[in-house]
């Protein structure tokens, strides 16, 4: 989508990722675009009015609203570390800036149609497995990643030269500290019981360096999957919705 702004001296046009979510007559609408080389600016608009804006080079930001406007909620993007746009999700009630902060909960918001990230959430939709299965090899990559690159600082360490470096020797100053006479405390024995662990617990808790990060992975994968699955459904049910009179009584000028 090409994003027109106004600057001084005329107007600029900018391309830019737009995700737009109903919630009851209100249209929430956030625009990523790019800013500087480094940075981009992420827009937030309800209605057409402007909420929040950042421009930054964070990889996840959040946008909330000035105190007159918390009833609107806040919004988080996600960029890559390439920063290219990847999602924008919409937070609502008390705690949505520190649901926001977190990246607890909240509703995907849907990107606009035709855009890198609606072709790409397109293809996720159809083949949830196999891009959710990239957060478990993340896992075993963590795993694998610093054996491999150990194994190749070994292979290589034959080939560096080795450095003969007479260093001078520093004589360092002889203390002889006081002896303090610490308190002989003989604390109650506790009656302990006599517990086994499984083999299989002993085993994970012995390579846990190696287990966590896969099993990490592992719940990663099965949560991108079922927020997938509820995401369309979660949309129509705020597409529907109603705005109470405490909201609507705001709205009203």
């Amino acid at each position: 989508m090409t994003v027109t702004t106004a600057r001084e001296g005329g107007v600029a046009e900018k391309q830019g990722q737009v995700w737009r979510l109903q919630v009851g007559p209100r249209v929430h609408e956030v625009i990523s675009r790019e800013a500087t080389v480094t940075k981009r600016e992420i827009v937030w608009q309800v209605d057409g009015k402007l909420v929040a804006t950042k421009t930054t080079s964070e990889e996840k930001v959040v946008l909330t609203p000035e105190e007159q406007g918390a009833h609107l909620g806040a919004i988080r993007v996600i960029h890559t570390a390439f920063n290219a746009p990847r999602r924008a999700i919409w937070f609502e009630g008390q705690g949505a800036s520190a649901q926001a902060l977190t990246g607890l909960g909240g509703v995907d918001m849907e990107p606009e149609a035709g855009s890198p990230v609606a072709v790409r959430e397109e293809r996720m939709a159809r083949r949830p497995g196999l891009y959710a299965a990239r957060h478990v090899a993340g896992g075993v990559m963590k795993v694998v990643g610093p054996v491999i690159v150990a194994w190749l600082i070994a292979r290589s360490a034959g080939l560096l030269p080795g450095l003969d470096l007479n260093l001078p020797r520093i004589p360092l100053p002889d203390i002889d500290l006081p002896d303090f006479p610490w308190p002989d405390i003989n604390l109650p024995s506790i009656p302990w019981p006599d517990w086994n662990a499984p083999g299989w617990l002993v085993w994970i808790v012995g390579h846990a360096q190696y287990v966590v990060p896969i099993l990490i992975g592992i719940a990663v994968a099965r949560s991108e999957i079922r927020r997938r699955q509820t995401t369309a459904q979660r949309r129509e049910k705020l597409r529907s919705r109603d705005l109470d009179q405490e909201s609507k009584e705001r709205d009203t000028p």
